[in-house]
């Protein structure tokens, strides 16, 4: 799979269809998400930090395509 199928599967999947599991497929355990950070200012890294941050800003957003 080439980088742009992987960024095209990624936002069709997280974002576009709202799917949290290919998030721990997609995204490294210690791959850090630049330009985010968690509630106590450390980065994010990792699914575990990225879904919570997935989950905020779909709620925010909810009809986000």
């Amino acid at each position: 799979m080439t980088n742009a199928e992987i960024m095209q599967r990624w936002f069709d999947e997280v974002w576009n269809n709202q799917n949290v599991d290919v998030i721990d497929e997609l995204f490294a355990e210690d791959g850090v998400a630049g330009g985010l950070a968690n509630d106590d200012g450390s980065p994010v890294i990792g699914p575990k930090d990225y879904k919570p941050f997935q989950q905020r800003f779909l709620s925010a957003f909810p009809d986000l395509k």
